[in-house]
Order: C-alpha cells, then sequence, then structure tokens
C-alpha cells in the first residue's frame, strides 16, 4: 500500500469486501423455434404464453407474462420471431 499510494497505516488489515471471477468453457446453448403461428393479435391484452413465431401483434397492447409485461405503444406493432423475441417497430 505505502509502495502504491505513498503511504500506509500502522493499524491491522482488515478485509471488507473479496470479488472472485472465473471463467469456465461451456457448451453453446440450444434455442428451441417457436411453432410457426402467423396470426394477427388486435389491440388489447395478450398473454406471452400463447404467442408462436409470425405473428403480428398490434398496438396499444399489454403482453402479459409471469416475469415481465410488454406495453407496445398506439401506432407502432410487433413482431414474434422464430425464437419468442418480441421485435417492435413503428407501425
Amino acid at each position: 500500500h505505502a509502495r502504491r499510494h505513498g503511504y500506509a497505516r500502522s493499524a491491522p488489515v482488515e478485509v471488507v469486501s473479496v470479488s472472485v471471477r472465473r471463467v469456465v468453457a461451456r457448451l453453446k446453448p440450444r434455442f428451441e423455434r417457436l411453432p410457426r403461428g402467423g396470426r394477427r393479435w388486435p389491440a388489447g391484452t395478450i398473454s406471452r404464453e400463447g404467442l408462436r413465431a409470425g405473428d403480428r401483434l398490434l398496438g396499444a397492447s399489454v403482453v402479459m407474462e409471469d416475469n415481465a409485461t410488454t406495453f407496445i405503444k398506439d401506432g407502432w406493432a410487433g413482431r414474434v420471431d422464430a425464437w419468442g423475441n418480441l421485435d417492435l417497430r413503428p407501425a
């Protein structure tokens, strides 16, 4: 400490916190594609569980799921991709 910061205390050192980082080689995760849908969902409340790849959502809508809620603003539209992601864009 004295060498790096120019001073050192004579009191004992107390370790307050320690961080550990570990890097491990892992196999690339496999993502499952959703079944094909292609339906159009009108504005309203939509359950994320029922969405399929290719489904289109019109705003203003609320997409609800267990751990998140997605609001699609009026004038915007959403599309569900093959892996279940919501792609939101101006309509």
